[in-house]
């Protein structure tokens, strides 16, 4: 798939991550990631269904980049 055939909202970085991506990111576990949201250790979800917090990808490779993880 290339970029024009993507979603906007893909191509815009708003596709939501659960936790467990952003765990898969870091190359860390899934129990670890939420250990480390419980710390303050991620940034805050974009939005949040039901009690399940997303973030836009954007969110979450600016915050990479500002923690020199990128």
């Amino acid at each position: 798939m290339t970029a024009k055939t993507l979603p906007q909202a893909e191509r815009d970085g708003r596709i939501g991550l659960r936790l467990k991506d952003i765990a898969r990111l870091l190359g860390i576990s899934e129990r670890g990631a939420y250990y480390l949201r419980a710390r303050g250790g991620v940034p805050p979800p974009d939005r949040m269904l039901g009690r399940l917090p997303i973030w836009h990808r954007r969110t979450v490779e600016r915050w990479l980049s500002a923690e020199g993880r990128a």
